[in-house]
Formats: structure tokens, sequence, C-alpha cells
């Protein structure tokens, strides 16, 4: 406050008190100046290389979660070839009906891990509108249907996974 008063008295002033104060208001202005200019650079540099950090290890852990899925759908895509091949041979009602149970849950888990990469993608899963599959010789109409979608399947299956193990980082 004495400060103040001696700054704000005008009969207390002296060209030598003047030129003092004009300096220690120059150096302060000076000083806030180069802190704006460097020392909010040398603050920030840790935060943004932290950040640059986290953006890295959270790439990593996308793109190791990407690897898991695939090999997961890899691994579906084997027990759907399972399905697929026993399928052609079932005559028996309760043993069809069992088989249509895990192509049903086979689908699902397929359309979930899809869904996991591309939630686009997991829905044009989920839509044939046009297939061509082979004809598998079966008698029983719905049966043969199922074949030959789980056949297409595969195939789309396939394709999708061979795209995403070619790609570098999840899109």
């Amino acid at each position: 406050m004495v400060f103040l008063s001696v700054i704000t008295a005008p009969d207390t002033w002296s060209k030598e008190r003047v030129a003092v104060y004009a300096l220690l208001l120059s150096l302060a202005g000076a000083a806030s100046v180069l802190f704006v200019i460097f020392g909010r650079s040398l603050i920030l540099a840790p935060v943004r290389q932290r950040n640059e950090l986290r953006g890295q290890l959270k790439q990593q852990q996308t793109n190791q979660a990407r690897s898991q899925i695939l090999e997961f759908l890899t691994n579906l895509r084997q027990d759907g070839v399972l399905l697929r091949n026993q399928g052609p041979g079932l005559t028996d009602p309760k043993v069809l009906e069992t088989w249509n149970l895990n192509v049903g849950l086979w689908r699902g888990q397929v359309r979930a891990a899809v869904a996991d990469i591309s939630t686009i993608e997991a829905k044009l899963f989920e839509t044939l509108d046009w297939f061509e599959a082979p004809d598998f010789g079966i008698e029983d109409p719905q049966h043969h249907l199922q074949v030959r979608f789980l056949h297409v399947e595969l195939r789309n299956l396939r394709l999708f996974i061979d795209k995403y193990l070619e790609e570098p980082t999840f899109q």
C-alpha cells in the first residue's frame, strides 16, 4: 500500500524514481512476454508428449483388440466350416434342429464380433440379399437354404477377416 501511495502522489515523483519504476515495469512486461512465449511451451511440452504417448498406447491397445477379435473370428470361421460340412449329411429331425440352433448361435457370435470392428459391416453381414452357393443335394428346402446361407456367410467372413488383416489400424 505504501508503494502505491508513493507512485500515486505526484509530489514524491522524481525523474530518477519514475525512470526506475518505468524500467521495472518494462522488465516485468518483458519477463511476462518471454514467459508466455517460451515458458508456456516448456510447460506444455510434457503435456503434449504425454498426450502423444497416450494416443500411441490407445492405438496399440486398439490394434491388440482388433487382432484378438480377428483371431476369434478366424476360430468362428473354422467352426462355421465344420457346421457347413456337417449340414448336407443330416437327415434326423432332432439332429437337424440341434444343427439349426448351433448355426443360429454361430451367426450371433459372428455378427457381434464383426460389430466390434465395424457396425456398418455387421449390418451388411446380417443381410444376404443375393448369393451364389453350390447345390448341396439336400431334400429339405429350409435345411438346404440354411446350408447355402452358411456357405455364403463363410465366404463373406473370410473376405472381412482378410480385409482387416491387411489394414494397420482400426477404421
